[in-house]
This record gives C-alpha cells, sequence and structure tokens, in this order.
C-alpha cells in the first residue's frame, strides 16, 4: 500500500508524477549535502592529523597501571571477585 504526503498549504504532495519529481529533486539535494558535509569533515580531520591531533578515545589501561594488571590477574585465576578487594 503507498504512502503519499500532502502539505494541504502549499498543495503539494508526493502522490502522482510531480510528486515523484518533488522527491527526486529533495533528494538529490539531501544526497549533495551529506557529500558536502563528508568533504568538509574529512578536510578538518587531515588538518588536525598535521598539527598532530590524535584522534580517538585516551587509553584507560596503561602499561604502569598495575591495579587494573592485577586484577585481570585475579580474574583469570578462577579465585572470587570478594576476595579481589580483601586481598589487595
Amino acid at each position: 500500500m503507498p504512502v503519499a504526503v500532502r502539505f494541504i498549504d502549499d498543495g503539494l504532495g508526493t502522490d502522482g508524477e510531480m510528486g515523484k519529481m518533488v522527491v527526486t529533486i529533495l533528494s538529490a539535494v539531501a544526497q549533495a549535502e551529506r557529500q558536502r558535509i563528508l568533504e568538509r569533515t574529512n578536510e578538518g580531520r587531515q588538518e588536525a592529523k598535521l598539527k598532530g591531533i590524535k584522534f580517538g578515545r585516551r587509553r584507560t589501561i596503561g602499561n604502569n597501571d598495575n591495579k587494573c594488571f592485577s586484577g585481570i590477574r585475579w580474574h583469570f585465576s578462577g579465585k572470587c571477585a570478594r576476595n579481589l578487594f580483601i586481598d589487595a
């Protein structure tokens, strides 16, 4: 069952040949705008990389983070979680 949208104030709609043309034009404009957005964001990303800005989430587990690695060791050793905080 096809669905059509009618704009009462303007007398425009998506039904019929003119409606199909309106939808085609609007989708082409939306697609072109999306392409422009992608181009601008990629240009900004490249400029930021040239400036040395790092992307992504900061590392929460470092090589010197002993508390986290000791918790991982406890987990894989098969001991219960309650003892993790009592014995640590």
